[in-house]
């Protein structure tokens, strides 16, 4: 079946899912070690967000991508940093989104309807496989 282009593939939206649930461990260590950026040294955050997430993602694409969960290779090394820079990029479009909530400029709880805690949440997600999408696009582009 061919999809628009436009539209993130089921492809794109498994990624997307995948990266989702997967990150609840990262988040559930973070809670447990108790960690706030704020009382953080810049290396100390250095390791947090970017070492470990990305460790964690190089594995989890290996694992997806040739089922074993060797030592990643090169090309799992650069999809888990495609991982995690999709998930700063999504992870900035929801502060926005935060902002403009908090800030009054929308009210979300109009538009949405009294129950609008999971927003953030599908926000997260389309933007995950948009991410997805346009790596797919990138990767299979004709000349």
């Amino acid at each position: 079946m061919v999809y628009p282009r436009w539209f993130p593939s089921p492809g794109a939206w498994f990624r997307a899912v995948v990266l989702f649930v997967a990150l609840t461990p990262l988040i559930f260590m973070a809670r447990v070690f108790n960690y706030s950026i704020s009382e953080a040294s810049g290396f100390e955050s250095f390791i947090w967000l970017v070492v470990i997430p990305l460790i964690f993602l190089a594995f989890l694409n290996q694992g997806i991508e040739e089922n074993s969960f060797d030592f990643p290779s090169i090309g799992s090394w650069i999809d888990g940093f495609w991982s995690w820079l999709a998930c700063a990029v999504a992870l900035l479009i929801c502060t926005i989104a935060e902002y403009i909530r908090y800030n009054g400029y929308v009210n979300l709880a109009t538009v949405l309807g009294s129950d609008c805690e999971n927003y953030l949440k599908i926000i997260f997600l389309v933007v995950l496989a948009y991410f997805y999408q346009a790596r797919y696009l990138f990767l299979n582009r004709k000349n």
